[in-house]
């Protein structure tokens, strides 16, 4: 059986709407994550985005079985 993945799109999208409401940072470009990433609990990636001109690597973890996962905290890229 193949692993469930990650759509991509919807992964870009959500990092960049938690960096702009959670986090609260302005000018959130260039959301880039890394496609094929499997569903399963623990499993951690990196995600790139231009936050106010400026690359910032955005740690991300998958929670559940069902696809939620957190974003962390914006560090420089």
């Amino acid at each position: 059986m193949v692993p469930r993945e990650l759509d991509q799109a919807a992964v870009e999208e959500g990092v960049r709407k938690v960096l702009t409401e959670s986090f609260q940072l302005k000018d959130v470009t260039d959301v880039d994550c890394p496609g094929k990433q499997p569903v399963r609990v623990g499993h951690e990636f990196t995600c790139t985005a231009s936050v106010e001109g400026e690359r910032r690597s955005i740690p991300v973890t998958v929670k559940t079985d069902e696809g939620r996962y957190e974003v962390g905290a914006p560090k420089p890229a």
